[in-house]
């Protein structure tokens, strides 16, 4: 089995929200997180405006990949904790590069590199996300099973199992 880990933007277009608007559609996430005790999410509280698209986070952990996978790992957690918990404004690039900071990265150097690579990095999320779309992708989380099973959006752990088992199933066959 392998596992392989792309970004899927859900807003690819800048799209600002009144911030009563989107705090009421972050209370949404209290559903996933019962699911997972392991998650943490809070709905929007913050008075910082909310991110306007994905294409800057998703274009950042990209960037982030280029100092390393252990690095790419610290800034993907970090950047979902930005987001989900400690509600930060994700699409704006001095929050990027504070996460940058945070894990240990030279903010100055992971800053330059999305201004030398941003452009490269946006084409390969842009390309993932048409791939997603033609795919029959429309919601987060999405996991295609054999390359032909998919489940969309937050569910159970048993939906997984039983795709997980349908796929050996038709392997078998």
């Amino acid at each position: 089995m392998s596992i392989e880990w792309k970004a899927f933007l859900l807003r690819p277009h800048p799209e600002p929200r009144p911030l009563e608007q989107f705090r009421a559609y972050t209370k949404r996430w209290e559903r996933p997180a019962a699911m997972e005790p392991g998650c943490e999410f809070h709905p929007w509280t913050s008075d910082t405006p909310p991110p306007t698209h994905s294409v800057p986070a998703a274009v950042a952990a990209r960037v982030a990949r280029r100092f390393g996978a252990d690095a790419a790992h610290r800034y993907d957690g970090a950047l979902f904790r930005a987001y989900f918990t400690e509600n930060r404004t994700v699409s704006a690039r001095g929050v990027l590069v504070e996460i940058a900071a945070q894990i240990g990265l030279d903010p100055e150097a992971f800053d330059g590199a999305l201004t030398r690579h941003g452009e490269e990095e946006q084409r390969a999320v842009f390309a993932a996300y048409h791939e997603a779309v033609e795919l029959g992708i429309h919601a987060v989380p999405a996991v295609v099973v054999d390359g032909r099973f998919l489940v969309q959006g937050a569910v159970e752990v048993d939906d997984y199992l039983r795709v997980v088992d349908r796929a050996r199933e038709r392997r078998d066959e």
